[in-house]
Parts: C-alpha cells; structure tokens; sequence
C-alpha cells in the first residue's frame, strides 16, 4: 500500500495544503493553516491512497498556553497608534493557543467579543485598547494605546512626544524642566488624557509629573481656563497656544520651591468659537 494523503478538501472546509505520510502511519496529527472553530482541539482527517482505502481518526490538535495578541488596521508605532474620531478602525485578534473565548475593552466604556470587531471613537484623546482571551483554564490579556485626534480640526497642533493638543487640536500645550544643577530636558507627553487634559512626565515613565487643562470658560466669564498641578519641586515652564489666534500663556516654578497650582481663569480669549469642542 503506498503512502497516504490528506486531501485539500475534507467535506465542506477547504484545507491549505495537502499531508502525505507513510501508509503504515497509526496516527495522523494535521494542524490546519487556519483553526476550524476556536472552540476545537480535535479535528478528523481523511487519509487515502490510489488502491482508495481510506481511515478516519481523531488527532489532536497542537496547543499551547493562550497568549493575547491583536493588529489594527490603523497606523501604529511600537507603542502607540493613532486613528481619528467617527472613522471606524478593525482590530484583528491575532492570539495564539486554543482560545475560547475574548473580550475586548476600548478604553470609552465599549465592548465586543468578535473575533475581528470595527470600533469608532468619538472624541479626542488617548484610549488604552485591551484584549482578554482564555481557553477555559487559562487567560492572558494585550494592550495597545491609541491617541484619537479630531477628524475636523479646530486647530493647528499637532501632537507629537513632547506635545500635548486639546480641545480637538486647537490648543498646543509644551513644557520644559530645570533642576537647581544647571540640567534641562523638554517634558515627555504621557500616554494618558483626554480632549480637556494632558500629562506630562521629566525622566521615569512611570512617575507623572504634570497635569494641564483647558477648560472651555466661555459661557461663564468670556474666557477660556488654564488649570494646572503637579507634583515636583523642579524648574519648569509651561506655555499654553492658542494655534488660532496665536496668543500665549506660560507657567512657571523655580528650582527647589513646591510648585504652586495653576488657576487661572483669565487665560485665553475666547475668539472665533474657542470654546467648541
């Protein structure tokens, strides 16, 4: 008897390649190119040969522990991506083992279970995308961080490492650091914040240094709010732009000294619908 051979096409699934083995092969393992179902760890293949004897078995399919992985369908560096409000972005779980179930939580109070769901935000700002899969015993979760930014500008920032820009991109907030040594560095943006707010960090990532807000003060004094904390006591300087009109505001701390909150409600005019969202 000659060697058997898993055919391309076993009832109604379409295989990717064919399997040929010796006929005196007891057991046939086959790991489809793509799983069945995500719910199965056994398969049945279908071996023949030319006289036509064929045999049915069980295999097991390979699995290993569940490790959650997940694409976007939108334009991503290693840590972070970035997609723009109202416009739908796939995301494709990619995750290993034998998973039987997921949940994903896109960091605005949604949710899916879908294998490959489309998600749109609304509004600006930073949003932590998580994906939970398990196989029943185990789980493992993914995140990616996503900066969503105003499809229809109301401004001209644009936001980069070291500059944070809210109220759909009209204003630019930048920030630089000093110690009583003589050392400066520009402030880092943290990956966290939404269109009224931003942060900042000096050296540890983990160590938040500085919170800035713009607050839309219009309807209540005819200004717009510059509020502000922060927990150092290094030099800094904070400016805050209107890209509209170009007027500015900045914020100081001297080397050493607690630094004070920022409370300024006299910050900004508000012209040419500066308080719109």
């Amino acid at each position: 008897m000659g060697d058997l051979q898993l055919p391309p096409t076993h009832g109604t699934r379409n295989w990717d390649r064919e399997l040929t083995v010796p006929a005196d092969t007891e057991t046939v393992v086959f790991r489809p190119f793509v799983d069945l179902t995500p719910s199965a760890k056994t398969i049945r293949v279908f071996a023949y040969n030319e006289r036509g004897y064929s045999t049915r078995r069980a295999a097991e399919t390979p699995r290993g522990p569940v490790k959650a992985s997940f694409g976007l369908h939108i334009r991503c560096s290693e840590d972070l991506c970035r997609a723009l409000t109202g416009t739908p972005v796939r995301l494709v779980d990619t995750s290993g083992g034998g998973v039987t179930e997921r949940r994903w939580s896109f960091g605005d109070g949604a949710s899916s279970d879908a294998a490959s769901p489309m998600h749109t935000w609304s509004t600006p700002g930073f949003y932590t995308v998580t994906l939970t899969v398990s196989d029943g015993s185990s789980s493992d979760s993914a995140t990616r961080t996503v900066l969503v930014e105003a499809a229809a500008p109301a401004g001209s920032c644009r936001a980069d490492a070291e500059t944070v820009c809210l109220r759909d991109s009209r204003y630019e907030v930048k920030m630089e650091w000093r110690t009583s040594a003589g050392e400066s560095g520009a402030g880092r943006v943290v990956h966290a914040g939404t269109n009224d707010s931003g942060l900042f960090r000096f050296f540890d990532p983990e160590n938040w240094e500085v919170l800035v807000k713009v607050l839309d003060g219009c309807s209540i004094n005819g200004r717009v709010w510059v509020l502000g904390a922060s927990t150092t006591d290094l030099g800094y300087r904070i400016a805050v732009t209107d890209t509209v009109t170009g007027e500015s505001r900045s914020y100081g701390n001297e080397p050493g000294q607690p630094s004070p909150a920022i409370v300024d409600t006299e910050a900004l005019a508000c012209v040419g619908g500066a308080g719109a969202r």
